[in-house]
């Protein structure tokens, strides 16, 4: 054979390397791309959005998700859970008298109760980043309760507004107070 020959066979086998490798990085961007979103839900597109970059997003998330698996959390025991329950009980009904404190009493009792759990004490932020990792269907309903609550401290949130993040931060609370049990068999 000439040496064209023996190049032009080069030539294809290096055109067909190329794109076997382009096509496996494909499938594994694909394959982590769907990981993703089924393991973060609604989080994920709301990132999407809120990024001008979507392979940035994937790599924050899949940070997030890194961290969280690093992570060992564990159920509250009974007893602890029905404190934390009471203590819930008792932020309720102080929201009458004072709309503004309750709803800040109720993030710190949510705080507190992920601290219990084993989630780390690296800010709002983080524990929002963390938990959409397990509950992505109900960080936004984190989200909406932290902004309030700053809005209320400097009392720009009217009692309504409050109400409803009372109601945000009650459905966070139960989902992290409730056993992972439970959380599996949702």
């Amino acid at each position: 054979m000439s040496t064209a020959v023996w190049i032009a066979i080069a030539a294809v086998a290096v055109v067909v390397v190329v794109l076997l490798v382009a096509f496996t990085l494909a499938s594994r961007r694909r394959h982590r791309r769907a990981r993703l979103q089924e393991r973060f839900g609604p989080e994920y597109d709301r990132a999407m959005d809120a990024s001008d970059n979507p392979r940035a997003a994937e790599v924050e998330l899949q940070s997030r998700a890194d961290r969280r698996d690093r992570l060992e959390l564990h159920d509250l025991e009974p007893s602890q859970r029905e404190i934390y329950r009471g203590r819930w009980v008792g932020i309720q009904t102080s929201f009458v008298d004072d709309p503004a404190r309750a709803l800040a009493a109720a993030g710190n009792l949510l705080e507190d109760a992920m601290k219990e759990r084993g989630y780390p004490d690296g800010g709002t932020k983080d524990r929002i980043d963390l938990i959409s990792v397990d509950h992505p269907d109900i960080v936004p309903e984190y989200r909406r309760a932290d902004e309030t609550g700053s809005r209320g401290r400097t009392g720009a949130a009217n009692t309504e507004e409050l109400r409803q993040a009372l109601l945000s931060y009650r459905a966070v609370f139960e989902r992290v107070v409730q056993p992972q049990r439970a959380e599996a068999s949702r």
